[in-house]
């Protein structure tokens, strides 16, 4: 048999070795830092500054943080209050250039122009005084269209700079 198969050696079944792979998992990749969320002080006049951790803050993130109000400290002597009501969606948030596009699902219903004003300059200081985002102002959508106004006072027609009078 060797003589009409001399290579049938070659043929013998050789035991499989896997190597054990042991997979990494690489923390690098979530990036969470602090971030500054402008909420309105107990006069609605200002805004006061609240820290807050988000993993990968992204625009959109940010602006969902915001949606969700204050955290409440006890102890913390600085009472800020919710700019935003909670049930509000933001559809997107999109950077081009240096404007962010805010792009909300519905009007803001909020009392009057003072918390229109209120409501609009939190998300814009918000975004614009995050240097690490690049943004220089902040375009308002509804429904992803361009409109006059989002709550029915504040004109939102052309992209917003920050107010700074409103900086405590």
């Amino acid at each position: 048999l060797r003589t009409l198969f001399p290579y049938t050696t070659l043929f013998r079944s050789v035991p499989t070795v896997v190597p054990k792979v042991t997979p990494i998992v690489k923390n690098e990749n979530i990036k969470s830092r602090e971030v500054v969320l402008y909420f309105s002080d107990d006069q609605a006049m200002y805004f006061v500054g609240e820290k807050r951790t988000i993993a990968e803050p992204t625009a959109k993130l940010i602006v969902e943080e915001l949606v969700k109000g204050p955290a409440t400290k006890s102890g913390s002597t600085t009472k800020s209050y919710a700019t935003l009501p909670r049930n509000l969606q933001v559809s997107d948030v999109q950077i081009k250039g240096n404007i962010a596009y805010v792009d909300l699902k519905a009007e803001l219903k909020v009392q009057g122009s003072a918390g229109e004003q209120m409501a609009l300059f939190s998300i814009v200081n918000t975004l614009v005084l995050d240097k690490k985002l690049g943004i220089k102002k902040v375009q308002f959508l509804l429904a992803g269209e361009k409109v006059n106004t989002i709550g029915g006072q504040y004109d939102v027609s052309e992209p917003m700079s920050e107010n700074k009078e409103m900086m405590k």
